[in-house]
């Protein structure tokens, strides 16, 4: 699924420049497959998308979109 989504869209959804190698589950949950919740970002997108949200970097957890 990954390769096809990245395949579909070859550039990061956020930045718009970057090559997409990566695919993220906008709503966080790892189990949620459907493509309305699948995004694909570059590396440097996904990390600060995931310690936004997560709590890295001494953020605190948000609750996602």
């Amino acid at each position: 699924m990954s390769e096809r989504i990245r395949a579909q869209r070859p550039v990061c959804e956020a930045c718009e420049a970057a090559p997409s190698d990566e695919v993220d589950h906008i709503d966080g949950n790892k189990s949620n497959w459907a493509e309305s919740n699948l995004q694909a970002l570059c590396s440097s997108c996904h990390s600060r998308k995931t310690a936004r949200h997560d709590g890295g970097f001494g953020n605190k957890r948000t609750p996602r979109p």
